[in-house]
């Protein structure tokens, strides 16, 4: 069974990147149902421009709910038009796949009964990661995100909230739940206009959830965009005052925070396991402090000393012992 999706009215350039998007959801298998682009008849999702005639039409079906689900490519500023759901430009993967996988279950359930939810979104289903959450939380360091908030369900009864703009997050339930973040498919994330969010909480630093998802992450392995053959280095001192940390962390920030450092070097010198400098790499990277050099060999022409041989020769050279003795 393969799932249908057509365009109208986009611009050419928006409509190659969702046709491109969708096409590596599909080989990577990141959808459960492959889709195809197909004719506007033969659609079980239509992508419009809303601003676009072409798409008026749609528009009105979309009203009366008759013929398939259609979706508005709009800002995170614009309204959408009534019975759509958005997909937010600039368009992201993980929107497009939220979205695909909300319009599936929708199908398969029947037109309508999934329902819609109040910020005019499909209702989220729970199949998403933690490295999903990751990947909203690089994103949510991004300029053009600071008109946006996502909704996370699935850590606790309910749900957490994400605030770029404030450089926060809200939460009702207790920091200890967010220690035991769950790593497969088990979050429902979704992106919403920050003014339509109707949330309680307090407000706590977004860096603290950073940190710590990158800190999970990094148990098992670098996060995908980080490349492992980089020179790392800090561009800023993590607020350790806040952030849940181990002496190990400090010793690399402190490595970092002098010179940059391939990671077999980060291990040999801050003595430390690589799962530790995966764990510390990813947190400061999902916090903004990271800076990555494409260039291995920047560290290879500033070799560092080793420091055994630099104490065995200070002793030599205090106990009068020559190199050949």
């Amino acid at each position: 069974m393969k799932r249908g999706v057509a365009f109208v009215g986009l611009p050419p350039g928006d409509e190659r990147r969702i046709r491109a998007a969708i096409g590596i959801l599909s080989i990577h298998k990141l959808l459960p149902t492959p889709w195809y682009v197909c004719a506007v008849n033969e659609a079980d999702l239509v992508i419009v421009a809303p601003d676009n005639p072409l798409s008026r039409p749609l528009l009105k079906s979309a009203i009366q709910r008759t013929g398939p689900v259609t979706a508005a490519l709009v800002a995170a500023a614009d309204t959408i038009p009534t019975g759509c759901e958005r997909l937010l430009w600039p368009m992201r993967a993980s929107d497009l796949r939220n979205l695909l996988l909300g319009v599936e279950d929708r199908v398969v359930r029947g037109n309508g009964s999934a329902g819609t939810s109040s910020a005019g979104g499909l209702t989220p289903l729970p199949r998403s990661s933690l490295l999903d959450l990751a990947n909203m939380l690089r994103e949510a360091n991004e300029p053009d995100s600071l008109g946006s908030a996502w909704i996370v369900h699935g850590i606790a009864p309910k749900p957490l909230y994400v605030v770029p703009r404030r450089s926060a997050f809200l939460f009702e339930g207790s920091l200890s739940t967010l220690r035991n973040l769950p790593q497969q498919g088990s979050l429902a994330i979704r992106r919403v206009r920050e003014q339509d969010l109707s949330h309680g909480g307090a407000a706590k630093p977004l860096i603290m959830l950073q940190w710590l998802v990158g800190i999970l992450l990094g148990q098992k392995s670098l996060l995908p965009w980080m490349d492992p053959e980089a020179v790392y280095s800090l561009r800023h001192w993590p607020d350790f005052a806040v952030l849940k940390h181990r002496v190990d962390h400090r010793r690399i920030a402190t490595l970092l925070g002098n010179r940059a450092a391939v990671i077999p070097d980060i291990v040999r010198l801050a003595q430390v396991d690589e799962h530790v400098v995966n764990e510390f790499l990813n947190a400061a990277s999902l916090t903004g402090r990271l800076i990555a050099a494409s260039a291995p060999q920047i560290a290879a022409s500033q070799p560092w000393p080793n420091v055994g041989n630099a104490l065995l020769r200070r002793l030599r050279k205090a106990l009068g012992i020559g190199p050949g003795r």
